[in-house]
């Protein structure tokens, strides 16, 4: 009980900050586009063969996937989720 208690008091400034509340608007973009992402960088584009990277240079590709990621997921929410979910509202109203 005391560790959930001392769980909540350390996560919850850390959950109110402006990043995290961004990557969890844009999470179920972020879910969406991973496996596409990587499998357009490991498997289509040639420079991005894993059969020649090494254990340290597959850890250190991974920021950079995840930079892209996060890029085209933030994009897709602004242009795709958010235009959809005001459109839906509408429809309710």
């Amino acid at each position: 009980m005391l560790l959930t208690w001392q769980a909540k008091i350390w996560l919850h400034g850390y959950l109110t900050k402006s990043g995290s509340k961004v990557l969890g608007e844009i999470s179920y973009s972020i879910y969406l586009l991973h496996g596409i992402a990587l499998y357009i960088l490991f498997t289509i584009l040639p420079f991005a063969d894993l059969s020649f990277f090494t254990y340290e240079e597959y850890i250190i590709s991974m920021p950079f996937v995840a930079c892209i990621v996060v890029i085209s997921s933030t994009l897709t929410f602004l242009n795709v989720e958010l235009p959809s979910m005001k459109y839906g509202k509408k429809l309710i109203k």
